[in-house]
């Protein structure tokens, strides 16, 4: 089931997904970068997150966007390895353009690691291509027409 993400009850599983499953990319790309939970959490409070749960009502992926004029942006998917290859990134993405169509947004934009590999297969195979890389971040900017 995907519903909004309710403050406190996900927020633990959630950060455990940024810091195993996103977290690990960004430091690839650029070693550097720190994980601060507060600023994690925060981050949380701007924009719309919806998770994916289980029948026990436990997080096992989750989507974080942001609805601005144009582009509507993805800011965090992730899916718990053990929970992968069920649908749940696709379903969550769904949700998000849905939400974001609803609002009016009709381009939506992602950052994605370069070192993701799978993640850009993902995002290609639901429509996504890439408009330019940041070669100091090694990260793509990838784009959809939405709506």
């Amino acid at each position: 089931m995907i519903r909004k993400r309710r403050k406190g009850h996900d927020d633990e599983r959630i950060y455990w997904l940024i810091k195993h499953v996103l977290f690990p990319m960004t430091v690839r790309s650029n070693p550097s970068s720190k994980l601060v939970r507060s600023e994690v959490l925060g981050r949380l409070s701007n924009g719309k997150t919806y998770v994916s749960v289980n029948e026990a009502d436990e997080t096992e992926g989750f989507i974080h966007l942001f609805h601005t004029a144009a582009p509507a942006w993805i800011d965090m998917l992730a899916v718990h390895p053990e929970s992968r290859k069920k649908g749940l990134g696709s379903k969550l993405m769904i949700k998000a353009e849905e939400e974001l169509s609803k609002n009016g947004s009709r381009l939506l934009a992602l950052y994605v690691d370069a070192y993701n590999i799978n993640g850009i297969r993902f995002y290609e195979n639901r429509g996504f291509h890439a408009v330019q890389f940041y070669p100091k971040f090694k990260c793509y900017q990838m784009i959809k027409r939405i709506g």
